[in-house]
């Protein structure tokens, strides 16, 4: 009961700040999602396979009730979209590829990656005090290629959808209003979310418990109440984000990373 009642809290969490900030709600499931597998007895690779794999497939829905939501209200993006997603679906593709080759991806490795990344965007975040622009810039197919080539990796060795690097480069490098910066976010992570899901669904692992609702590395058992969460709120947070100015979505999403750099940090100093 417990448990279920967590994976509820967390999707109506993860489905909000989907919503509101544009970051898939990876930030919430990957750490509900370890401590869930975790003390079910997964462990080691396998334990960050399955996290990747669940949190990724919630995240295919959590994008696209999303995006729909965006595109009704106009502020959705398809050619910025379309062009990352391509290069971003083969790069996640590969990249699953070779941590799928043996056990060189451990948990340790899977920390280190997600500290690194959120250090530096942290310190942009917060300590970056400028008025961001709000011009409609139109980015060229190569920076756009390039893009996909970058967030779809970091979708396969973090798991958290690539929004939580994609929004700071196209708001803070690129110069994109943060709110077009979320809502091309939003419409790029299901394409990657699935692209690297489906591969794990393709695999027969060996866990340490049996489920009568898992496909490969992906159980539903996990997956439904956290998607019961993520509809019931996800309208709520893109309706909160037309509303909200720039800077406070700026900062709820450098809180959300303060938070899961604390508990990562922790993690591997205890390691």
């Amino acid at each position: 009961m417990f448990d279920t009642l967590l994976l509820l809290i967390a999707g109506c969490l993860g489905g909000f700040l989907t919503g509101f900030a544009g970051i898939g709600g990876n930030a919430i499931f990957v750490p509900v999602l370890d401590y869930e597998l975790g003390s079910l007895g997964v462990s080691g690779d396998m334990l960050v396979k399955s996290v990747i794999a669940n949190s990724l497939f919630i995240t295919i829905f959590t994008g696209s009730i999303v995006s729909f939501k965006q595109y009704k209200i106009g502020n959705f993006f398809p050619r910025e979209v379309v062009w990352i997603a391509v290069s971003g679906i083969l790069s996640s593709w590969a990249m699953t590829y070779l941590i799928k080759q043996g056990t060189w991806y451990s948990r340790n490795q899977f920390n280190v990656v997600f500290t690194a990344l959120l250090f530096p965007l942290l310190l942009k975040l917060y300590l970056d005090k400028r008025e961001k622009t709000t011009e409609d810039k139109i980015l060229s197919v190569p920076v756009l290629l390039l893009l996909g080539i970058f967030v779809g990796a970091i979708t396969s060795l973090s798991g958290l959808g690539g929004g939580i690097v994609l929004i700071p480069i196209l708001s803070d490098l690129l110069k994109l209003n943060i709110k077009k910066a979320a809502s091309i976010s939003t419409g790029v992570v299901p394409f990657l979310a699935a692209s690297v899901c489906i591969s794990y669904m393709l695999e027969t692992p060996a866990l340490p418990y049996s489920s009568a609702l898992r496909i490969g590395y992906v159980d539903f058992l996990f997956s439904i109440p956290l998607f019961i969460g993520t509809y019931a709120l996800s309208s709520f947070g893109v309706k909160a984000a037309q509303k909200a100015e720039a800077k406070t979505i700026r900062y709820t999403f450098a809180t959300v990373l303060l938070i899961l750099f604390t508990k990562m940090a922790y993690e591997l100093y205890k390691a």
